[in-house]
């Protein structure tokens, strides 16, 4: 797994870095909106944990660049105090998928993450599920015998 974490709090982007590395073996920080957008590896990331309020920009430009230009549907979680719900909603119209209010336990994010990947791992088996099916309406039995065997 690939996590990036945008945020200019460089003592907490480094604790939540030192914390997930345990478990997923890519986290990258970065410190500013600039920072970001020169050095992400966009393709490759499983998960974008943002703040809001970057010292060089607004982070809800950046959810923008994801979802329009890149065109990407990457779970984004943001990390804000920021809690008017005018704000968080303007957040979830732009498609951020949770939010966890600053101050906040490394432990809580962790399961928000957790959560997110689950419900993708059952959405990815549901996919393989219903393109199996569509297998099993194509073609014969003897074919299906033969495409699934494991003699090869």
């Amino acid at each position: 797994m690939h996590i990036e974490i945008i945020d200019d709090n460089i003592q907490l982007s480094g604790h939540i870095k030192k914390s997930f590395e345990k478990k997923w073996n890519t986290v990258n920080t970065y410190s500013s909106r600039d920072e970001f957008l020169h050095n992400s590896k966009f393709t490759n990331t499983d998960l974008y944990i943002m703040d809001i309020n970057l010292w060089d920009g607004n982070g809800l430009d950046l959810i923008e660049h994801l979802r329009v230009v890149e065109k990407l549907i990457t779970p984004i979680i943001i990390i804000s105090g920021q809690t008017s719900e005018e704000t968080k909603l303007e957040w979830f119209e732009l498609w951020a998928d949770d939010f966890l209010e600053k101050p906040f336990s490394v432990q809580e994010l962790y399961a928000r993450i957790e959560s997110i990947f689950h419900r993708i791992d059952i959405a990815k088996a549901k996919l393989a599920e219903e393109e199996k099916s569509k297998i099993n309406i194509c073609f014969s039995e003897e074919e299906k015998s033969k495409m699934f065997s494991k003699e090869k």
